[in-house]
């Protein structure tokens, strides 16, 4: 015999299709500046805002199939409770000639305030070189290849590039998924490199090319942040196109499915009601119980 535990209403709606084989980049266009446009329009896409090349990205895209692409990206985080907001910027090149004309994005870190920290804005500055990338295969019919993408963040360098499965209830889960998918369906073959942020203002001299992208990229990430916070730009977690499945809690995507909180969402405003209402003994305010204490008197 099955029992309502809850109250609350859960509803499915199967996908049209798998949201991995929807993608606007595989539309036809005649020119590489719409491919972006579609993919910049759509919100399960993270790509904010781009400039390419004057020419359009060939340069790169040979890169790529001589396998020598290249990528840095860094994240910026606002830690201040007050706005707890989150962006990325990366640039792909195909050379390191100082006065090659690059391709230039950034990004705004979508999740709940809480979700939010640096380690997901690295996050982000992968998804963003990685939804870029994508869109210069489609558009120049890559089928092989390579690309090398280099950030500060050990952290998010490591989980991005790692083999192992993924938990549900790590931190960035969702983009986590959202980068290991694209990873797999790329074409071509990935590499990864740490490079240590921070040098200018460590004081090194003769930084390398890698060492003066990763200062360009945390110059556009903090700019951006500040445009974005200035703007009050909202928080709308979604799902991303690559991100196979996702949690709805009170219509809110979660970017992690922790059990213990996912519980106390749902089941706990019941219990209190409970205790302060329907109980044999009412307790006035059900939120000052140690409930731990409860527990184990209990046992």
């Amino acid at each position: 015999m099955f029992k309502i535990e809850t109250s609350h209403l859960y509803s499915f709606t199967p996908p049209e299709a798998d949201p991995a084989k929807y993608d606007p980049s595989e539309d036809t266009f005649s020119c590489i500046a719409d491919a972006f446009d579609a993919s910049i329009m759509s919100q399960r896409i993270l790509i904010d805002d781009v400039t390419l090349p004057a020419d359009g990205c060939q340069a790169i895209a040979e890169a790529i199939i001589k396998g020598n692409g290249l990528a840095v990206s860094d994240g910026s985080f606002d830690p201040d409770i007050s706005t707890t907001n989150g962006t990325s910027g990366f640039q792909l090149a195909a050379t390191k000639d100082e006065k090659e004309d690059r391709l230039k994005g950034v990004n705004w870190v979508l999740s709940s305030p809480i979700d939010q920290s640096a380690y997901r804005s690295e996050l982000t500055g992968i998804v963003g070189i990685l939804a870029t990338t994508a869109i210069i295969v489609q558009h120049y019919g890559i089928v092989t290849g390579g690309m090398t993408i280099a950030l500060d963040g050990e952290s998010a360098l490591d989980e991005a590039c790692g083999e192992w499965p993924l938990s549900i209830d790590q931190a960035s889960y969702d983009l986590l998924q959202e980068i290991r998918n694209r990873v797999r369906e790329l074409p071509i073959d990935v590499k990864w490199k740490w490079v240590e942020g921070h040098q200018k203002e460590k004081g090194i001299q003769n930084l390398d090319w890698w060492a003066r992208r990763n200062d360009d990229v945390d110059a556009m990430a903090k700019s951006y942040l500040a445009q974005c916070t200035a703007s009050n730009r909202p928080q709308i977690p979604v799902r991303l196109l690559y991100e196979k499945w996702a949690v709805y809690v009170h219509g809110v995507k979660q970017a992690k499915i922790d059990r213990k909180e996912l519980y106390k969402t749902l089941f706990a405003p019941r219990t209190i009601d409970c205790y302060e209402n329907h109980h044999d003994i009412p307790i006035p305010n059900g939120t000052a119980v140690d409930w731990e204490a409860s527990r184990l008197a209990g046992n």
